[in-house]
């Protein structure tokens, strides 16, 4: 079986969704090559999805003593 064969089945396998669309605009020449960057680009898109679900501690509100802005969100 040819190399562009090897990546062209590989690729089809994949599930549907950003890694294999990443692929396909790659469109890398060897099987290894294309193994290799589907695991990077998955590893990426998963550090990605930990950064946005962590936690954030909310920021305490600061009173500097001065005018307090009015609550329009009421207002005709």
């Amino acid at each position: 079986m040819g190399e562009a064969t090897k990546v062209v089945t590989f690729m089809k396998g994949l599930r549907d969704g950003p890694v294999k669309t990443y692929l396909f605009r790659e469109f890398p020449s060897t099987l290894e090559a294309a193994i290799t960057l589907a695991m990077q680009e998955e590893f990426c898109l998963r550090q990605a999805k930990l950064h946005v679900n962590v936690p954030r501690m909310a920021r305490p509100v600061i009173r500097t003593g001065g005018p307090e802005p009015m609550d329009l969100s009421n207002a005709p």
